[in-house]
């Protein structure tokens, strides 16, 4: 029960939300909390229900799901030191989802006066439970195909909105070039000049659009996420790039928040989530500090799961070694998700994606700026060729005649579109592959043979990543160089080099974290062994020491 005031003090003092609130203050807000206790399966509230308490949880475990009997979707699982309840409080909203107890659970009820007064009472409060709740409200309604079934996403960010702002002002800089053009035009009597200035303007103008739907799009492709297992920064580039760069929870040594005078005025910043293996850098988020105080809950509770479940672990091979009775953890009956609609595979979602991910294996490909330093010849090939068409279609000349121009041209058409697929091929067969437990660069001629070169992860002795000159700087594509024993796998020519090193690094981890685990899973064995020799040991001794009864009497 949470009925000791003491507990609840330490489970608040532990939640972000509070942070900043003195013993005392602590005191005087768990005094307002009331406690109830609640057998598996009872519903705290439905979707659609009016808004008037806030939860905590205590002990126990809660499911929360949204929409109606069979449409139905789990959308979290909440357990200790986890709010409930804030989001229609805040806004005056009904419920946006169900909760239901999965076991016994205890909970913290703080009803809507409780609330009012203790936003009143400790102004430091609010600003947490707003990021809560802008989280929430950005992660409903997403789905991703690479969670656990169980996983559960605390955190969502994206870009701060002013930061949007911002990135617009090179496209409006660039529409203001189109102005010259439309007022020559306006002033000119030449229609000559007239048609010069009207398209130079529309072209400038279309840039300026163009750009400037660019940076929207990209800036709601990007995306931070921290669930109850790992921190996750998505980010892509429509067509080209798609990437996911992830860190378990354990693995997070500390996080901080850096602004500049811009993120200051406009309450912006990054916030840096430092590991073993690097760091993922949340950049220009809102309300960073608040942020920041979240994931330090998160990865605090995480380390704090990985040592119970390890000590629970020893315990269980300990009990079996004895001959002891295992504790299982309960069962836990969770609806099954639903069915996802199968995805076809089609040639032109990857047809110029220097990164994609399929079944947990990466693939990358050179930058597509290799490929048009392949393919330039035939590029212009086919460029002149279908000018000297259109020309000869707009009568700019008539000495050549149109019907031995078109099957001259027909024939060369198909000659610079074979070269060109040739190279296309060619560079499309070139991949350098990131797997669970090892690297592999493959090259392929079209129509001939195929060279791999496969490495294990942790045989990696060393990475190191550069870009060729100002080209490479201004494109962000270069070279990534593993090292393994005395050969140097090279992935040439990849976008954004210091992500896909920061990706091997991660799978190097992960797969060392696997090893430490079967390492530990070995050591566990023997340490039970030991102990199980141990246990016969002393009860061999003690039989001896006090035999029985009718041994005595023989």
């Amino acid at each position: 029960m949470a009925d000791n005031l003491s507990q609840i003090v330490a489970l608040l003092s532990s939640m972000a939300v509070f942070k900043g609130l003195k013993p005392s203050q602590l005191e005087e807000l768990a005094a307002m909390f009331e406690s109830v206790s609640l057998p598996a399966g009872r519903v705290v509230f439905k979707q659609g229900d009016v808004s008037d308490s806030l939860y905590i949880v205590f002990s126990g475990r809660l499911r929360l799901t949204r929409g109606q009997d069979k449409s139905a979707r789990r959308i979290a699982t909440f357990v200790r030191g986890d709010i409930l309840g804030e989001e229609g409080l805040m806004a005056g909203k009904t419920r946006t989802a169900t909760a239901e107890t999965i076991e016994p659970t205890v909970l913290l009820r703080l009803g809507k006066e409780a609330f009012e007064r203790l936003l009143r009472r400790f102004p430091t409060v609010k600003p947490y439970l707003q990021a809560t709740v802008e989280c929430r409200r950005l992660a409903r309604g997403k789905q991703f195909d690479w969670l656990a079934s169980e996983e559960t996403i605390y955190l969502m960010a994206r870009r701060h909105p002013a930061y949007l702002y911002l990135s617009f002002v090179k496209p409006i800089l660039l529409s203001w070039l189109a102005l010259p053009f439309f007022y020559l035009a306006l002033v000119t009597e030449w229609a000559s000049i007239q048609a010069f200035a009207n398209t130079a303007g529309m072209i400038f103008l279309v840039l300026a659009v163009l750009w400037a739907v660019w940076e929207y799009v990209d800036w709601g492709n990007d995306f931070y996420i921290v669930t109850d297992q790992r921190v996750v920064w998505i980010e892509k580039v429509i067509g080209l790039y798609d990437s996911r760069q992830q860190a378990p929870l354990p693995t997070v040594t500390s996080v901080g928040v850096q602004n500049d005078f811009w993120g200051r005025t406009f309450g912006y910043g990054d916030v840096l989530v430092r590991t073993f293996t690097g760091q993922i850098v949340m950049r220009h988020v809102g309300m960073p500090q608040q942020l920041a105080g979240l994931i330090d809950e998160q990865c605090a509770r995480g380390k704090q799961l990985a040592r119970k479940s390890e000590m629970e672990a020893l315990e269980r091979v300990i009990r079996q070694r004895l001959g002891l009775p295992a504790k299982e953890p309960p069962k836990v009956e969770t609806p099954p998700p639903p069915p996802k609609p199968p995805k076809k595979p089609s040639f032109l979602d990857d047809l110029f994606k220097v990164r994609f991910e399929q079944s947990g294996i990466i693939t990358f490909r050179k930058h597509w700026i290799l490929l048009l330093q392949r393919t330039w010849k035939p590029n212009i090939l086919l460029v002149l060729l279908v000018l000297l068409l259109l020309g000869r279609l707009l009568r700019w000349y008539t000495f050549i005649p149109l019907a031995p121009l078109w099957l001259a041209a027909a024939l060369f058409l198909l000659i610079g579109f074979v070269w060109w697929l040739y190279e296309y091929v060619d560079w499309r067969n070139d991949i350098y592959q990131l797997t669970a437990d090892q690297i592999l660069d493959i090259e392929k001629k079209p129509l001939g043979p195929m060279d791999k070169k496969t490495a294990q992860l942790e045989n990696i002795l060393s990475l190191e990543h550069y870009r060729p000159g100002l080209i490479g700087m201004l494109l962000n594509y270069g070279d990534v160089v593993a090292m393994v024993g005395g050969v140097k796998f090279t992935f040439d020519g990849v976008y954004d080099p210091a992500s896909v090193e920061q990706e091997i690094f991660e799978r190097i981890a992960a797969k060392k974290r696997r090893l430490a685990e079967a390492d530990a899973a070995r050591e566990r064995e023997r340490m039970a062994d030991w102990l199980a020799a141990y246990h016969r040991a002393t009860e061999e001794t003690r039989r001896l020491a006090n035999p029985p009864q009718d041994e005595q009497k023989s």
